[in-house]
């Protein structure tokens, strides 16, 4: 739901470069109420349903790297809550605190899936491709703008694999039981 609307949003939003602007800066523009209730509901679905797999999860590791994606979750839905003043000569708190959301939410995935994965060790397929996802994914975090790369592509790549791969995991979660 996430991806959808943000695609449909880059799209119809006037002034919005999907390749330069980050998805936050949605919520700066003409249909920005829609982002914010986007990040508060998608957060607290993915906070749910993680924790709900939590629950239902056999493995010690399985079950922490879950409680790790619930609270990625919760903060996502706070990324909703609190305005972003991205590019902005002076940070508000509400931005400066938006911005940790980022800077704590994907590295805290990466820490989830590296959980999980290892909690799947002897499916090494799911280890496999958790390390590969955690890898991609800080790779993209910290050296996408080293690399010239632009800060919308950048996070794109870091969200939408995420996002990707944390539904992976769930539908292995609940095949498993």
């Amino acid at each position: 739901m996430f991806v959808v609307v943000v695609l449909v949003l880059e799209r119809i939003t006037p002034q919005y470069n999907w390749q330069e602007d980050y998805i936050s800066e949605l919520s700066l523009k003409k249909y920005g109420w829609v982002q914010k209730i986007n990040f508060v509901v998608s957060g607290l679905l993915v906070a749910a349903l993680a924790f709900s797999l939590s629950q239902q999860a056999n493995i010690f590791w399985v079950k922490v790297g879950w409680v790790v994606g619930a609270f990625c979750g919760l903060i996502t839905a706070a990324a909703g809550i609190l305005d972003t003043d991205v590019k902005q000569p002076i940070k508000t708190r509400s931005g400066r605190l938006h911005d940790w959301t980022w800077y704590l939410g994907s590295p805290g995935l990466a820490v989830s899936y590296l959980l999980i994965g290892f909690g799947y060790k002897n499916h090494p397929l799911i280890f496999l491709g958790s390390v590969l996802v955690v890898v991609f994914d800080l790779v993209w975090f910290f050296y996408s703008s080293r690399l010239g790369i632009k800060p919308g592509i950048g996070q794109r790549m870091v969200i939408f694999s995420s996002l990707a791969w944390a539904e992976f995991l769930a539908i292995w979660t609940l095949w498993l039981k």
